[in-house]
């Protein structure tokens, strides 16, 4: 299978993103947008859309999908090579605690979660604090990876 995958594996992948993309625009196109988009914003029928459902449900199955084959490659990995998987293992601790770390500074808004309880998200003090360290963790870890990719660049640059 490992063979398989790493001839094949890219194309497999482009192929089933292009077929689900192809899937998505067929499912916006054969749905009725323009009645969708003149919903009045009151209403909250307008929620209540079928069109993007296909593309909604084919992402949360790769999400899925995604998150079990990292799961047991990582489990695999760390049976086959434990000394070698002990670097991953404190790099997930280092962004867990991260996490904690901003999650435990958060502070949730009233007036933010007033305006949510207006559109019927009821978001408790938690929550905001939880999306708070989520979103926070997320862009220093996207900032992290774009400035260590052009620190790598530069750095084989003068090599």
């Amino acid at each position: 299978m490992y063979s398989f995958l790493t001839r094949n594996g890219q194309t497999l992948a482009f192929g089933l993103g292009l077929l689900l993309a192809i899937g998505m625009v067929l499912s916006i196109y054969l749905g009725d947008v323009g009645t969708w988009s003149q919903i009045p914003e009151n209403n909250i029928t307008r929620y209540e859309t079928g069109m993007f459902n296909f593309g909604m449900k084919a992402s949360f199955v790769l999400m899925g999908a995604a998150a079990i084959a990292a799961l047991l490659f990582g489990i695999f990995h760390f049976a086959s090579n434990p000394k070698g998987a002990l670097k991953g293992i404190i790099g997930l601790i280092a962004v867990i605690a991260l996490f904690f770390i901003i999650y435990s500074a958060a502070d949730p808004q009233p007036e933010m979660l007033e305006k949510m309880a207006e559109l019927d998200f009821n978001v408790t003090q938690g929550q905001s604090k939880m999306i708070t360290g989520a979103m926070w963790t997320a862009l220093i870890l996207a900032g992290a990876a774009v400035l260590a990719t052009a620190v790598s660049e530069i750095i084989n640059f003068f090599r």
